[in-house]
């Protein structure tokens, strides 16, 4: 297992040095996990926190009826679990490999060392936590006040301008994503993800290529957004 190559956007490694970097990357211990493993569970004891350097993770949280609420995905270079293990308290999500992934294990008392001892990365994890918090009310916003339809847009729009890779039908977002996925991301039922798809694969605002959504053309899908309700431009 190497070190970590090109950190996702919004990553905590995207605002570090290449020293500072390196010493995370020693921190802790290394893992390889294939697709599908549990690597968190919600609910458990902080002990460490997951510092990702290949692959990519979801996180998902499950209410007392049993629905899941997909929050994100985290890939090179997030560090995963952090804010549990700067509370200590229980972990607030579960958190699953989407593919093989590669880590970092860092133990939460080494973390919290780091912290003191290193401003460069404690200033570095303020700038990933505000991203995130940005990235989610964005999100909120958006699916309060639009369709299931619009709320995908946004989601695709979203994923592909963070980690989106230019290929020959536009850009090819990186993260594995199913119907499901999308659906528990946004608060919908599978059935209505695929009435979505299916009417903006038609508009050819997205695509498929070896099993990656595809965004053709990110001016179209983010006028498509601007649209208000009759097909007018929005005032």
């Amino acid at each position: 297992m190497g070190g970590l190559l090109e950190p996702a956007a919004g990553s905590l490694f995207t605002y570090l040095s290449p020293e500072d970097r390196r010493f995370l990357l020693g921190l802790g211990f290394r893992r390889r996990h294939p697709g599908g493993d549990l690597l968190l569970r919600q609910g458990d004891p902080t002990e460490h926190l997951l510092l990702i350097t290949e692959g990519w993770v979801r996180i998902s949280s499950s209410g007392s009826g049993g629905y899941e609420l997909l929050t994100g995905h985290r890939g090179p270079g997030h560090l995963v679990g952090e804010l549990a293990a700067l509370y200590g308290s229980p972990r607030g999500a579960d958190v699953h490999a989407v593919e093989t992934v590669e880590l970092v294990v860092i133990t939460r008392d080494r973390f919290l060392a780091c912290l003191h001892d290193r401003p460069t990365i404690t200033i570095a994890l303020v700038k990933q936590m505000a991203d995130r918090v940005a990235e989610a009310e964005n999100m909120r916003r958006w699916f309060a006040m639009h369709d299931v339809t619009k709320r995908i847009a946004a989601s695709l729009l979203h994923m592909a301008e963070q980690h989106g890779v230019d290929g020959p039908s536009g850009l090819v977002i990186q993260i594995p994503l199913t119907q499901q996925d999308l659906a528990n991301h946004v608060g919908a039922t599978r059935r209505s993800v695929a009435r979505a798809m299916t009417a903006l694969r038609e508009r050819d605002l997205i695509g498929t290529v070896n099993r990656r959504h595809v965004v053709p053309s990110v001016g179209k899908l983010r006028a498509f957004l601007d649209e208000s309700p009759n097909g007018a431009a929005s005032l």
